[in-house]
């Protein structure tokens, strides 16, 4: 009985199972790269549309901030005037005091 054909041909065997297994973990891996890869770009993508809509809104608001005070230059005024005293007046209280 010749045993040494044999062991041959189940290391082969062996060999071609490890190979194969090996080929569909490559697979697979480079499956859930594409996959990831692919999320991220939706991702990006979607931050993207997101910071371009506030960038349009922010210009938006801009305009007519600018077409209010050319129309009501008083009231503007004024505006921002009760603005600076709230934001010195919230400073102040928010500030530790040095005795």
């Amino acid at each position: 009985m010749n045993t040494s054909g044999d062991n041959t041909n189940f290391a082969d065997q062996g060999k071609d199972l490890a190979n194969k297994a090996a080929e569909k973990i490559q697979g697979g891996l480079q499956g859930a790269t594409g996959k990831a890869q692919t999320l991220a770009k939706q991702g990006g993508d979607t931050i993207d549309t997101a910071v371009q809509q506030v960038r349009d809104t922010t210009a938006d608001m801009s305009d007519r901030l600018l077409e209010y005070a050319k129309d009501n230059p008083g009231k503007a005024l004024l505006m921002a005037a009760a603005s600076g005293a709230l934001l010195v007046t919230l400073i102040k209280a928010l500030t530790p005091r040095r005795d």
